[in-house]
């Protein structure tokens, strides 16, 4: 009896020991402000407790519940945005009082990273840079908190609107506040949007608005690019649905952050790593013949018609990988048609009211496509609309938008990047605008 009493002073004292680490280590790193750290230089005049410039990779950044920021010249540096409350605002407009939600988070962090927001404070201090989020994490989100407005779509999505100034559009425009909710992701097919709405209908909650972005490459079925992201994506979903159904004893306790005894940087290799980097995806070269991005030297950045000319120039050379191979026989929208209607249906389970729109991209995107693509593209968009329904297929120019609006600095201050289907901060603005006066009217 003696030994059996010994033994369970023994785990109890232990039990409690990790507890108080535990406790300890999630707030230091999620509530205290580092005093080590240090504004990055591109940033002076920022807040120092906004960021973390010392982390080595962004599995470490998802490890201290911190949002990796991407950039081409600002490495190794994460958001701490559970800390602050208005960059929080920024990322996840309408939720502030869910910083503090330390179960939440731990899910939110155990997901997949594969989309990305702009962050008006960073955007207004010359940065090009986005930061990384979860598609699936938006799932439990919604779940426990519902929304207001739920966005769905591809980066052409993520990298055309910002979450918190359409916000600020919609309180100027008469709109109360509304918590705005980003589940955008890289090659987010209307398929995948339509198994997070049945996920999320398990909650009960029912957004006003859904915002859906449609990208026009999405109606291809036959592309062979778009194929590889499929199966990464069903891959992510399902292992979403099995993390969400495993019970897990960990749950029961305060996460035990290893950092606060060893520094992460010594235990790299032990992190498990799920995170889904762009750079996987989109690498900075391309093979050749596959020209997705033009170079041009830094003076043309703002001068439209360098651009346009140059740009234009170059259009026998480009080719976008989602729409290679693509022919004639692809504009029967009949299938693509079908996969719509089926989203729509999931989406109206979880939404009043859905807007649909073609994003945002410059004509070099879809250059290789027959002229019919688009026009039956735009076409099936229209069929869908009904009482419930509103659609919008305005293209670049309806929106004032230029090759400026996709042009990206470089390592090199040489030269600037033009994108041919992301815009930069400065077209998001634009699109953002634009899409707040198209569904103003809708929630009021």
């Amino acid at each position: 009896m003696k030994i059996f009493y010994k033994t369970f002073n023994y785990f109890f004292a232990l039990s409690l020991i990790l507890l108080i680490l535990g406790a300890r280590s999630y707030y230091t790193h999620h509530y205290s402000v580092n005093l080590k750290q240090k504004t990055p230089k591109e940033f002076k005049g920022l807040p120092e407790n906004w960021f973390n410039n010392s982390i080595v990779s962004s599995e470490e950044s998802k490890v201290l519940h911190q949002f990796y920021y991407s950039d081409e010249k600002i490495k190794n540096t994460a958001i701490r945005a559970l800390e602050n409350a208005e960059l929080f605002d920024s990322m996840f407009p309408g939720y502030t009082f869910m910083r503090f939600d330390y179960l939440l988070w731990r899910k939110y962090f155990s997901r997949v990273f594969d989309s990305a927001v702009w962050v008006p404070q960073l955007m207004e201090h010359g940065s090009d840079g986005i930061v990384f989020n979860s598609s699936s994490g938006c799932i439990d989100i919604f779940r426990k908190y519902g929304a207001d407005i739920i966005i769905f779509g591809t980066s052409e999505v993520y990298r055309g609107i910002q979450p918190k100034v359409l916000s600020d559009y919609l309180v100027l425009s008469g709109v109360k506040k509304p918590k705005i909710l980003m589940c955008t992701s890289g090659s987010l097919l209307p398929a995948h949007i339509g198994e997070i709405a049945e996920l999320m209908k398990e909650s009960g909650h029912r957004a006003k608005l859904v915002l859906f972005g449609y990208s026009f490459w999405s109606a291809f079925l036959r592309s062979n690019a778009q194929e590889k992201m499929n199966q990464i994506k069903w891959q992510n979903l399902e292992k979403f649905k099995k993390d969400s159904q495993e019970l897990k004893m960990s749950n029961f306790f305060p996460e035990l952050n290893w950092d606060a005894i060893v520094p992460v940087h010594m235990k790299k290799n032990a992190i498990k790593h799920d995170l889904e980097t762009f750079e996987k995806f989109v690498p900075p070269t391309y093979a050749k013949g596959k020209v997705e991005e033009l170079y041009f030297p830094s003076s043309f950045k703002m001068k439209e018609t360098f651009l346009t000319l140059n740009a234009d120039q170059q259009i026998g050379s480009t080719s976008y990988h989602m729409l290679e191979g693509i022919e004639e026989r692809d504009c029967d929208l009949t299938v693509s048609k079908q996969i719509l209607e089926n989203t729509l249906s999931s989406l109206k389970k979880i939404s009043e009211k859905i807007f649909i729109f073609t994003t945002i991209t410059t004509p070099l995107h879809f250059k290789i496509a027959p002229s019919c693509f688009r026009s039956e593209v735009r076409k099936m968009i229209h069929s869908v609309s009904s009482e419930h329904v509103l659609t919008s297929t305005d293209d670049w120019k309806d929106y004032g938008l230029g090759y400026s609006d996709f042009i990206f600095s470089t390592i090199d201050p040489g030269f600037v990047r033009l994108d041919f289907n992301h815009t930069n901060y400065k077209g998001a603005l634009v699109v953002t605008k634009k899409i707040s006066d198209k569904i103003k009217g809708a929630l009021k």
